[in-house]
């Protein structure tokens, strides 16, 4: 996002120095809260939000199950779920929907069990009636889609990191279309310059094409 939006943003302000940070959600609160970070973009759901923060939610994202092609294909011989190929350029493609049950025989990687994606994936899957066999945890979702990429398991990702283009991935959408927010967070008490407005909503702009 950063990189997208910066030179726009650098001929608006040229003045304004940015000190860019990639940290955790779990590490931004704080520093945000100590006035060490003047805004944070993080994605999250309201029951994750902290007090004396203020949340500008710019976009929806949609978690998706990624599945490797192999598999795909050797279940929609069985009549499992649709056959049909899922790859498009287009982040917004609906994928077809696919129960997660019939995964339960099938390794899955996962994210760390701090990160705020993983208690929405928890939900997830026992929703679903099970608990999967975690081959290993990360904190990079990046890592998840090599996994999957790579043939040995299976993940939950958001919509931002998939690869539609990647003939060894397929995606399916669940059943519950379980999605969370992209947000800007300050510190309430924190005063939001006009630039800090602009680059909020330059952020916006690039998320929402995206999501």
């Amino acid at each position: 996002m950063f990189s997208n939006i910066y030179p726009e943003f650098h001929q608006l302000y040229p003045q304004v120095h940015i000190d860019p940070m990639e940290l955790s959600v779990h590490d931004q609160n704080p520093l945000l809260l100590s006035g060490q970070l003047d805004i944070v973009f993080m994605t999250l759901f309201e029951s994750q939000e902290k007090k004396g923060l203020e949340y500008l939610r710019i976009a929806k994202e949609s978690l998706v199950l990624a599945v490797p092609s192999d598999l795909a294909k050797q279940m929609a011989l069985h009549g499992s779920f649709p056959a049909s190929d899922s790859a498009s350029d287009n982040y917004k493609v609906l994928f077809p929907e696919c129960n997660l049950t019939l995964f339960k025989d099938y390794p899955f990687v996962l994210t760390h069990k701090k990160s705020t994606i993983r208690e929405l994936v928890d939900h997830i899957f026992t929703h679903a009636g099970f608990k999967p066999d975690v081959l290993f945890e990360t904190s990079n979702n990046h890592a998840i889609v090599s996994a999957v990429h790579s043939g040995i398991c299976c993940g939950i990702i958001p919509m931002y990191y998939v690869r539609p283009q990647d003939p060894h991935i397929r995606y399916f959408a669940l059943p519950e279309h379980p999605e969370w927010n992209i947000c800007a967070a300050h510190r309430k008490d924190h005063y939001l310059t006009k630039a800090a407005r602009e680059f909020i909503s330059l952020a916006a702009g690039y998320f929402q094409a995206l999501t």
